[in-house]
């Protein structure tokens, strides 16, 4: 996982979030580029929600940059 990858939610954080609260369709498939990393989060551009810090474990790289 590295700047510039394109990641989605990992389908565990969406399973998790469901039970606690509501996500909306446009959240649950958004797709983000990851921007930079602060500690142990990466700063994500999402498509829908804007630009938010997603731990880690949370994202799924779908795109790898080269």
């Amino acid at each position: 996982m590295k700047v510039n990858d394109l990641v989605r939610r990992s389908n565990d954080w969406i399973i998790d979030i469901k039970v606690n609260c509501y996500l909306s369709p446009e959240e649950e498939n958004e797709i983000g580029l990851i921007t930079k990393f602060d500690c142990n989060h990466a700063v994500i551009l999402w498509s829908y929600t804007g630009l938010s810090w997603e731990n880690i474990e949370d994202i799924e790289v779908i795109n790898e940059s080269r």
